[in-house]
Parts: C-alpha cells; sequence; structure tokens
C-alpha cells in the first residue's frame, strides 16, 4: 500500500495495518520543515523503516533514527538516491 503526502510517498507492508503509515506521518511530521524536501519515500516494512533522501545528510539519519525509536521501533535504514 502506498500513500502520498506530497513529494514524499509513504508505503507499508500489509494494507490492513494502516497504523504503520499514522506512524511514518509522526515521525515526518517531527522532522524540521528545513529537511522536508530532503525525503521523498518512507516504507515501514514488519518495523524496519527505510528513508529514501535526495542526498546523503547524517544530521538528518540521526534524527530520524531517534523519531523511530520513540515510535518503538530501532531498525533504520537511510538510503541516498
Amino acid at each position: 500500500m502506498q500513500k502520498n503526502a506530497g513529494s514524499v510517498i509513504f508505503s507499508f507492508s500489509h494494507d490492513k495495518e494502516t497504523w504503520r503509515v499514522e506512524r511514518m506521518m509522526k515521525v515526518y511530521s517531527c522532522i524540521h520543515e528545513s529537511y522536508h524536501w530532503l525525503i521523498s519515500k518512507m516504507d515501514d516494512h514488519k518495523g524496519e523503516l527505510t528513508v529514501t533522501i535526495k542526498k546523503p545528510n547524517k544530521a538528518l539519519a540521526d534524527n530520524i533514527a531517534k523519531l523511530w525509536d520513540i515510535q518503538g521501533e530501532v531498525h533504520v535504514k537511510v538510503i541516498s538516491e
């Protein structure tokens, strides 16, 4: 299942688990707006968050990992296009 929020595509592994997109959107909404343009995709697959960004940014990657941890998950991959 995919949902598009502006320029970000949110996807998750099971169509019936819409709560997955809700927690990805929580993470996204807590990221400072100045970083939003860098994020193109967020995917939650069985609790592992994969975020695709337009160019490498360590501060953003660290922030995403901390925010995902707050959601009760620790597995995060941040990849550059």
